[in-house]
Parts: C-alpha cells; sequence; structure tokens
C-alpha cells in the first residue's frame, strides 16, 4: 500500500525523515532540532555494530546512511507503520524555532545563504531579527515551510500515523535510553555527552529572545503544535 495513506507531502521529505530498521523492527521519524542528531549516531551506530567504516559523520546524508527508507524496505509502508515500534521526538515550539533560527540564519553562513531567499530575504545581507524571520515563516503556507520550521504536526502526520512512542526533547536524557531498551539496542552505542556542533543552547535563550511580539507570533504559527504536544504557551516554562 502506497504511503500517501499516511503522508501528506513528497516523496522525497517521507524518505529523508523516515529511518527504517528491519534488524530491530522499528521506525524513527526524524524531526529536526528535536535531538535527531545524536539519535540517527545512536541508531546508525547500532545498526552496523559500531563498525567505524560504515559509520560517517553526516547521519543526516541519507545515501550513506546504514537505515533503511521506503525505497529499499522489504516491508509495505502500511505493515512498516502498524507493525514495528513507531517514534520520534518533539519540542517545545518556541525553542524549537529559537534553535533553528540560530543554527540556520545566524551560525551557519552557507545554510543562512541557501534559506534567506526561499524567505523573501537578500542572501548577501546579515540574517534577519528573530521578529522579521518569524514573520517571514508565519507569511509562508506550511507546506512550504523548510523542514526546520514547519510544523512538527505536519511533519510527525500525527493525525494518520499511530505512534507507539513520542518523546519530548526536554526529558531527552533519560527517556532516549529506555526507548533503546525497547528496541533492544544495547546502551554502548549511545553515548549521553554527545553535543553536535550545531546544537544552540536555545533553552537557555528564550527570555533574551521571546518577548510579547515574538510569542503572539509563535503561538499563531504553532497553535497546531502547542495543542498536539500538550505545550503550554507561557514561554517562561519552554525548557521544562
Amino acid at each position: 500500500m502506497s504511503f500517501e495513506r499516511f503522508f501528506r507531502y513528497p516523496t522525497s521529505t517521507v524518505n529523508y525523515v523516515v529511518n527504517i530498521s528491519e534488524r530491530y523492527k522499528y521506525c524513527y521519524l526524524m524531526n529536526p532540532k528535536c535531538a535527531s542528531t545524536g539519535i540517527l549516531r545512536t541508531l546508525q551506530a547500532a545498526e552496523v555494530d559500531g563498525n567505524p567504516s560504515r559509520i560517517s559523520d553526516a547521519v543526516h546524508d541519507r545515501s550513506i546512511s546504514p537505515l533503511m527508507d521506503f525505497t529499499n524496505c522489504t516491508g509495505s509502508p502500511e505493515q512498516v507503520l502498524t507493525q514495528f515500534f513507531v517514534f520520534s521526538f518533539v519540542r517545545n515550539p518556541y525553542t524549537r524555532i529559537l534553535s533553528a533560527y540560530m543554527d540556520k540564519m545566524v551560525r551557519d553562513v552557507p545554510e543562512r545563504t541557501r534559506l534567506l531567499p526561499t524567505l523573501g530575504f537578500d542572501p548577501d545581507k546579515p540574517p534577519p531579527p528573530f521578529i522579521d524571520f518569524l514573520k517571514a515563516v508565519q507569511s509562508q503556507r506550511d507546506d512550504w515551510r523548510d523542514i526546520h520550521w514547519t510544523t512538527q504536526s505536519r511533519l510527525l502526520q500525527s493525525n494518520n500515523i499511530s505512534y507507539s512512542y513520542i518523546g519530548r526533547f526536554e526529558t531527552f536524557a533519560t527517556t532516549f535510553p529506555k526507548v533503546l531498551e525497547r528496541i533492544g539496542i544495547p546502551p554502548k552505542f549511545h553515548d549521553p555527552s554527545y553535543v553536535p556542533h550545531h546544537a544552540t543552547r536555545a533553552n537557555d535563550r528564550v527570555a533574551q529572545y521571546i518577548g510579547p511580539k515574538e510569542r503572539e507570533v509563535i503561538g499563531a504559527i504553532y497553535y497546531a503544535d502547542f495543542n498536539n504536544f500538550a505545550y503550554g504557551f507561557d514561554p517562561a516554562v519552554a525548557s521544562i
């Protein structure tokens, strides 16, 4: 059966987001800025038994990933998404969009140059203020937004897919090891001290960046995420 039953976005995005292991019988749907680099690093290492010749730092490059997508998985999308352990992680919309802004607009110049035109900004100029970035994101339809700031509800298709587990970024340190235990991955493949190079510590910068105007726009853009994943609208508790 076609995966159109479960997903409402292009095939290329589906195959980028979906990570399947027939060995451990799970399907992880990658959600950017929600510990996805660390998760993929662990899952890929386990898939190849820690073989260093088969592990790459470019964990988001699907062409070299040992994990499957729907193009090379032997099971159908219906079999994988109804019989495997299907999981993902979400994050408070305030800190997720702030982390995306700091990573893709402020720190990563090549990504900023690539993404600024998609938001209507000059790629040769400095990054826009956070509020201007938010308003540009708000002006786009959700299905036109970059994967880093599309709604998590749309990306994870939480209304169409019955998840075995959706964890929270805020409690990742305690819950991810339990997910690994559930799917049978030995703890030796997970390094709790690992911090990816693009980590932004956005959880510690909410008060610095998010005032009343930013709160209003973020609340409007990500209203579905606040409700679907039971996050409060008070940015003061965004990191909890």
